[in-house]
């Protein structure tokens, strides 16, 4: 057995002692072979051995690193030594087994290349940042990856103490949807940072000392970030003497650092990135006057009157003005900047030097930022200018406490609309949220708030006939009203064909960068297919054997209620659109109904005889995912075949009963003593996991004499399946005890002798769910017959999909598919 340690790296290493431990696993216990007690290392730390072992059984073999040795054969007292390292190997006869570790042995930091270095009298400081691709360790998967390093080493001069801090470290992330996420030192870890390492201690240097950071990375959110960007800030600085206190004229370092995610495993500190300082005039936010709400703070020349340097997440400062606020009482707050004559940039911390409670710097426009404060909470708003080329300005701050009713909307306070009362059952109700009409609205032909200006229907549809990575051709042209840029649509694939279903369900959200005539061009490339093949989009279009792909309009609200007695809905399936309830909504409270119930797949056509009630023609099977309803006996995925023709069968008051339509459960097979033998029930289609979405399947034609001629076909009825509701919501998603989201089919909530559907498809996506017991369905419906004995054949139940990201609670009917989109 040959035993190889590689050599140690580190700078004035001589030689390294290590033990060694040879065992053979001995029928389920280890047995020493050879024990070594101080075996020497060569002159750069690395060790070769070779040792007999037992052939034919595992061998463990364990290497502890006693020592690392210096000039003159000195241990280093200043390294920190790992732990024993085991390998287990197979030992051969007559055969070498190799055997090799790698130690890592840490050592005190050392004064070393860094990025910014300063001297102030009898102090000397350095400063850096670096972008890492693998070095910190992930706590949950120990794997090293890319890390942020900033670091602050300052040393005084001879018998002199200095004290250094590296103070306000925050880091934020904004996704590839353009959402931030922050952390701040000190706080839980967020989606973005995985692990923050703070190490600080004395320098080698006489009298000096060091802070260094490592924030790690986290693989998920690079993963599903690449482009991302993350934007560190810090600020340090030295004192002589024992306290990290800051004091007038000594430096202050300010790190402003921009990471890009390149891939899951590479980061970059982008250009522009810096590790500056400078020489404060006074002590930092010196100048932070006291406000309070309703009075404005001016400063009649910005420029001249500070320049604290504590920098900004949203844009490049300049010299800024502090106002330290306090909350009188607990609530939300609102603090608008006025530039004479230029755009500042708005920011509040928590503290001084403190984690960055919000920050915008809004062009063309007063930047207003909102701020939820306890009573007694103090924040530090700072109004600065927005570079360093200031001469001479003065700003406004303008702070108020904001209010539900006061004619004033403060989205940053939540409120997603204010029209100056707090009265519900106007479109905006007591607590400033969007309120849907009493009654029913159909979102396909209308807008949910007429008085918001808008004339088109929220959730305008449109059939698509050819389709691009970046465009969709769609029919008919949208008008400007109707579909504009900036708006957020779906894009589905509604129904296949006999040729292709591979793709059936297929759908994702898109923004709409530009209409012309019939093209709708998308602002980033689709990512999924929706033609007639798996990986393809051919064979779109609204002809037979086509491809049914609907895009539709997805409206977007910031706070919605649905009260108690308003009923949303959509226009149901017709073979090219409709079907489909989607929306955004920041928040959304349901005491009302959203429904699609009975909007689904359509049912096939039946069979009307003459009066003798004796001769059918053959009838419809139901509409299912492969196209519309046709005559045949049949079944095709959740669809059950017609019934065959038969003549001089008598079937006035039969108990006859149709099989019933499936979809995430298969429908019943349903009876007849008539000669009319009916088809096997539907069966199962779609996912449970919201990655696609379905209809619901419809029924077969049954027959019947009551119209007195014939025999012919007739109909079809109304026994849809469900439709599909689609619900994204950035906040919470309530519904209460009168609320309900259906995606029923026919025949719910109780069963009905002309047919029954399946369900549909209901798929919610919140930060927190709270869905009430039994309030979101997608059941089945149950058809039943009329005379003599009763019989009943239930149709297959719907999906439920249920996505959060901190709570849910509540059941639905069927039991849904639960996923927690957390990293």
């Amino acid at each position: 057995m040959a035993i190889d340690v590689a050599p140690l790296t580190l700078p004035l290493v001589t030689g390294a002692i290590y033990d060694v431990l040879i065992e053979y696993d001995d029928g389920g216990a280890w047995s020493p072979v050879v024990t070594l007690d101080d075996r020497g290392g060569d002159a750069d730390g690395s060790l070769t051995y070779i040792s007999p072992c037992v052939a034919g059984v595992d061998n463990r073999v364990t290497v502890t690193l006693i020592d690392v040795l210096g000039p003159g054969g000195a241990p280093l007292t200043d390294v920190a030594l790992p732990p024993a390292a085991s390998r287990v190997v197979p030992c051969v006869a007559n055969a070498d087994a190799a055997v090799t570790f790698d130690l890592t042995v840490a050592r005190a930091a050392q004064q070393g290349f860094l990025d910014l270095s300063f001297d102030l009298q009898d102090v000397f400081c350095s400063a850096k940042y670096d972008c890492v691709d693998a070095l910190a360790h992930d706590p949950t998967t120990g794997d090293r990856g890319p890390t942020l390093v900033t670091g602050l080493s300052c040393t005084a001069g001879i018998d002199e103490a200095s004290a250094v801090t590296l103070a306000g470290a925050a880091l934020c992330c904004t996704d590839a949807g353009g959402a931030p996420t922050c952390f701040s030192e000190g706080d839980a870890l967020t989606t973005a940072v995985a692990a923050a390492l703070r190490f600080a201690g004395v320098a080698q240097v006489a009298n000096g000392h060091y802070i260094d950071l490592s924030w790690r990375l986290a693989d998920a959110w690079l993963a599903a970030n690449v482009g991302g960007v993350c934007r560190f800030q810090a600020v340090g600085w030295v004192d002589v003497g024992a306290a990290a206190a800051y004091a007038e004229g000594w430096p202050l370092v300010h790190w402003d650092v921009a990471i890009t995610a390149d891939t899951v495993d590479d980061i970059t500190c982008a250009a522009g990135s810096a590790v500056t300082f400078g020489y404060s005039r006074r002590a930092l936010c010196e100048d932070g006057v006291v406000a309070a709400p309703g009075v404005d703070v001016t400063s009649a020349d910005l420029c001249a009157a500070s320049d604290d340097d504590v920098g900004a997440s949203c844009g490049a400062s300049g010299p800024e003005h502090t106002v330290a606020f306090t909350a009188p009482t607990a609530g939300s707050y609102r603090m608008t900047a006025h530039g004479d004559g230029f755009e500042p940039v708005l920011y509040a911390r928590d503290a001084c030097v403190g984690a960055e409670l919000a920050c915008t710097a809004a062009a063309g426009s007063d930047p207003s930022i909102w701020l939820d404060l306890a009573e007694g909470e103090t924040a530090w708003i700072f109004v600065a200018y927005p570079d360093a080329g200031c001469v001479s300005a003065a700003a406004t701050l303008d702070l108020v406490a904001t209010a539900c009713g006061d004619g004033t909307l403060d989205p940053g306070a939540g409120e997603a609309c204010d029209d100056g009362n707090t009265l519900d059952g106007d479109g905006c109700n007591g607590t400033c949220e969007l309120e849907a009409p009493l009654g029913t609205t159909n979102l396909s032909s209308a807008p949910l708030l007429p008085a918001s200006g808008r004339t088109c229907a929220d959730m305008v549809g449109y059939s698509v006939v050819a389709l691009s990575s970046l465009t969709a051709t769609v029919a008919p042209a949208p008008t400007a009203e109707c579909l504009a840029p900036g708006d957020e649509v779906l894009l589905l694939n509604a129904q296949g064909a006999a040729a292709g279903v591979a793709n059936v369900g297929n759908y994702e959200l898109l923004t709409v960068s530009d209409v012309t005539g019939t093209v709708v061009t998308f602002a980033a490339a689709k990512a999924n297919f929706y033609g007639e093949a798996a990986g393809g989009d051919a064979n779109i279009g609204v002809a037979t054997g086509q491809q049914k792909v609907l895009l539709q309009r997805v409206p977007h609200y910031d706070a919605l209620a649905v009260p108690s007695g308003a009923t949303l809905s959509v226009t149901a399936w017709d073979g090219l659109t409709g079907g489909v309830f989607a929306l955004r909504a920041g928040t959304l409270t349901l005491d009302g109904t959203i429904s699609v119930a009975n909007a689904g797949y359509r049912p096939g056509r039946g069979s009307t005889d003459n009066s003798s009630c004796s001769d059918s023609v053959a009838t419809e099977r139901g509409e299912t995912i492969d196209g519309p309803a046709r005559v045949t006996t049949q079944t095709a995925y959740g669809a059950p075949g017609g019934y065959a023709a038969v003549y001089d069968s008598s079937f006035w008051s039969t108990s006859d009963v149709n099989s019933a339509p499936g979809h995430a459960t298969s429908g019943a097979t349903g009876r007849s003593n008539t000669g009319r033998t009916p088809a096997a029930g539907g069966g199962v289609y779609g996912v449970a996991d919201g990655t696609r979405l379905t209809f619901g399947s419809a029924q077969a034609g049954s027959y019947s004499c009551w119209n007195g001629s014939g025999p012919s076909l007739t109909g079809p009825g109304q026994t849809l399946g469900g439709g599909i509701i689609a619900l994204y919501v950035g906040g919470t998603l309530t519904v209460g005890a009168s609320g309900q989201v259906s995606a029923n089919g026919f025949g719910v909530p109780t069963a009905a002798r002309s047919g029954a559907g399946a369900g549909g498809y209901v798929r919610l996506e919140a930060t927190t769910l709270d869905l009430g017991t039994g309030r979101v369905t997608a059941r089945g419906g149950v058809n039943y017959s009329q005379y003599g004995t009763t019989f009943t054949a239930s149709a297959g139940a719907g999906y439920v999909a249920l996505l959060y990201r901190d709570a849910l609670t509540g059941t639905t009917d069927p039991p849904g598919y639960a996923a927690d989109l957390t990293p």
